[in-house]
């Protein structure tokens, strides 16, 4: 499957529109400014089907497991759910 070539450890270095990002789904201005100046390391794993995405950082470390093309429950880092679907496309 060419998706596992993102299977790694990846320290994030910098995010494209993060901050107008976070505005628009509705995170208040500090978190916002917090968010966009931490250092994150982002964990992609495989088991089986199941994609396992952890990311880390100092204040929180949030995991995603899910299978691609299946609906599953997101909880966001301020405690928001949503309903999610992950595609790949090659």
């Amino acid at each position: 499957m060419a998706a596992a070539k993102f299977i790694g450890r990846f320290l994030c270095t910098e995010s494209e529109n993060f901050e107008e990002y976070l505005k628009e789904v509705g995170f208040g201005y500090f978190v916002r400014k917090t968010a966009i100046n931490m250092s994150v390391t982002i964990d992609i794993k495989m088991q089986g089907k199941k994609w396992i995405i952890s990311q880390e950082s100092t204040f929180k470390t949030i995991s995603l497991e899910f299978e691609l093309d299946k609906e599953f429950e997101e909880t966001t880092a301020d405690g928001r759910r949503y309903m999610t679907l992950v595609t790949f496309t090659p």
